[in-house]
């Protein structure tokens, strides 16, 4: 291969990882994307589209749209059950290996290189390039995104830490067709299910999507497959599980840790997700975008990407320090959490 020298390289092929590679090519830049995994791939989300995200995504979401979610009911270990309902749909239920391959196809219409390369890789850089090395070949960029997810080597080739701050979930899908008929619920998230998070069940047409959240490793070990089958079991009627996943989410986002010399991290691998609920995808696409805008901007360019990124960087913070109370306090914060919801159902009939 003869060398070149793009203007970036983004690793990682997920939401953020596009969101990226699609506004860099729209904006003139020379880029190249690579992912470990061919697509169609199994990728372990529940795969809700919250509207803030679809209003932020370049590309039609439409063909990976299973349902379009406007209620949903919460309740605490099955007890104190409300539901709100909006006045219009406020997530799109996917099946995310359906979505990621819909991105993927996006940034392959666009002409952008694409390298699926499974084995692992390096990272070299210096005050004017950033060299990726694989098995088979070598690229050299003035930037790289690392969009690599939660366990991002890229990330702990450039940021030596010891631990991550990370989330954790386990989930599993249902065909339709096993789930016993008063189980057909709307969309559900069961509060103190599991330690310091949450359960939820959500209906996605022909399977039902089940899984167990918690906002800390700390609780790690109530993450597992005899709690997923119970669960599922109870709200379900069936231990009839499919395609079983685990994955961490990474929530420890901080200004000095979403850059690293020319490299700059988004998603997971900067730790975007919202540690209160779990939902990663917002923050994934917008921190793709925001990267993209850094790199096109072409002035200082981690700074303008950590300006860009304040108001995200607040949120993610806000939601580490509220999932401590919510979660280690449900018998208080949760009845406080259902009278809203219900004041609101109340007042107006629909939740807005």
């Amino acid at each position: 291969m003869k060398e070149t020298l793009f203007d970036a390289v983004v690793i990682g092929a997920g939401p953020a990882g596009v969101s990226a590679a699609l506004d860099l090519m729209r904006g003139g830049a020379r880029i190249a994307v690579i992912d470990r995994q061919a697509f169609p791939r199994q990728k372990a989300c529940a795969g809700g589209l919250s509207d803030g995200t679809l209003r932020l995504l370049k590309y039609d979401p439409a063909p990976a749209i299973r349902v379009q979610v406007s209620a949903m009911q919460v309740s605490h270990c099955f007890n104190q059950p409300v539901t709100a309902v909006a006045q219009r749909p406020v997530f799109a239920m996917t099946r995310r290996s359906e979505f990621d391959e819909l991105g993927f196809r996006a940034v392959e219409a666009t002409g952008c290189p694409l390298f699926i390369c499974p084995g692992p890789h390096t990272v070299t850089q210096d005050a004017q390039r950033v060299t990726i090395r694989y098995r088979d070949f070598t690229l050299h960029s003035r930037y790289v995104v690392a969009a690599d997810g939660a366990g991002s080597p890229t990330r702990r080739q450039l940021i030596h830490e010891n631990t991550r701050l990370q989330a954790l979930s386990i989930e599993a899908d249902v065909d339709a067709e096993h789930v016993f008929a008063d189980a057909a619920a709307p969309t559900w998230v069961d509060f103190g299910v599991v330690p310091g998070g949450y359960a939820w069940v959500f209906p996605k047409g022909d399977h039902v999507n089940v899984g167990l959240y918690t906002s800390s490793s700390r609780f790690a070990a109530g993450i597992n497959r005899r709690n997923l089958y119970a669960y599922a079991n109870k709200v379900l009627g069936t231990q009839r599980l499919t395609e079983i996943r685990g994955f961490p989410l990474g929530i420890d986002c901080t200004g000095s840790r979403m850059s690293s010399g020319r490299a700059l991290f988004a998603g997971d691998a900067g730790g975007f997700a919202h540690a209160h609920t779990g939902e990663g995808i917002y923050g994934a696409v917008l921190t793709g975008q925001l990267v993209a805008a850094a790199i096109l901007a072409d002035l200082d360019v981690a700074q303008t990407y950590r300006q860009s990124a304040a108001r995200m960087l607040s949120r993610c913070r806000l939601a580490r320090v509220l999932s401590k109370p919510l979660y280690g306090s449900l018998s208080l914060t949760y009845p406080l959490f259902a009278r809203y919801i219900s004041s609101q159902v109340d007042k107006a009939g629909k939740r807005t």
